[in-house]
């Protein structure tokens, strides 16, 4: 049968058993009024607007239910379902409640994952490349020794174009702190290449640290103080005068340019130490009356350059 409720006038479909009890009861789903079974129900055949669908209700014991389970029928049939059989409706996922202060992670965006995915193929190509550039090197015994040759000729000047300016400014001040004493000069007959001025002398370390390779300049001059002639050599190295009768030009050149020195004289001149010197000018102009010496560079023991 169908009734109504005479508050709102939603009308309800259920069966007659239940609505035939004398003391029962029922709950309107929309107001929540509660009523009675009206005196004269009315007919399925003349019933008017929506029919709702049946709902279940039960006597005065069940009451106290009756609330409960309207409330439930409000909540949707998705809940009703949860309640009744325990299962999740489909196309919902169930959510845990999370306890209060639990942190949540944040799911990485595809941006960030894909940035992190490539950093590691990079990291993984780049060592890929270097253990084959290791293999290379260690199989080609010519790669290997070209590349170790450019890899020290790229350091050597890089070193020589940045080294410390501290250092050149040492030397620099080392270099004046020199002392050149005892400067004669005499005249010797070379039968091959003629007359030669010979200027002999002693260069005295000033420093209070070791020096080596000293380098001596020599120039002559004509009366007005211009430069008509340049020789230069290495101290620590003397010819003889056997030498100096017999030996070409360019011998004579060779022998006094020798770094280390004779006898490796030039190598270590330790603080207030003294080590010889000779310039030789082969055939000078007639016009050459005057002489000047000075030390153009210095260098340290163990150095391979030296600071010009």
């Amino acid at each position: 049968m169908i009734i109504e409720c005479p508050r709102c006038g939603r009308r309800y479909r259920v069966s007659d058993e239940s609505a035939n009890k004398p003391d029962a009861r029922f709950r309107c789903g929309g107001c929540k009024y509660v009523f009675s079974r009206p005196a004269t129900p009315e007919s399925d055949a003349g019933g008017e607007g929506p029919i709702l669908r049946d709902i279940p209700l039960g006597q005065d014991e069940d009451l106290k239910n009756l609330s409960k389970l309207l409330d439930d029928i409000e909540s949707g049939p998705d809940h009703v379902r949860l309640k009744a059989t325990g299962e999740e409706p489909a196309g919902h996922e169930a959510r845990r409640e999370e306890p209060v202060g639990t942190p949540t992670a944040e799911p990485q965006s595809d941006g960030k994952k894909r940035r992190r995915d490539f950093g590691w193929l990079w990291f993984l190509i780049l060592c890929i490349v270097i253990v084959l550039a290791v293999l290379v090197l260690w199989r080609n015994s010519s790669v290997r020794t070209a590349v170790t040759t450019g890899v020290s000729r790229t350091f050597a000047v890089v070193e020589s174009l940045v080294g410390s300016h501290d250092d050149r400014d040492l030397l620099r001040e080392a270099r004046q702190n020199i002392e050149l004493a005892d400067v004669e000069e005499s005249v010797h007959s070379n039968w091959i290449a003629g007359k030669i001025l010979v200027v002999t002398g002693i260069a005295v370390n000033k420093n209070d640290f070791s020096l080596s390779s000293l380098r001596v300049k020599g120039k002559l001059m004509d009366e007005n103080r211009s430069v008509i002639a340049e020789a230069e050599s290495c101290c620590g190295n003397l010819l003889s005068e056997e030498e100096l009768r017999n030996l070409t030009r360019k011998e004579i050149e060779r022998e006094l340019l020798m770094t280390a020195g004779r006898d490796r004289r030039g190598v270590t001149i330790p603080p207030g130490g003294p080590v010889p010197f000779m310039l030789a000018f082969v055939n000078p102009e007639n016009t050459a009356g005057l002489f000047a010496v000075e030390v153009v560079s210095v260098g340290v023991p163990g150095a391979n350059e030296e600071d010009r």
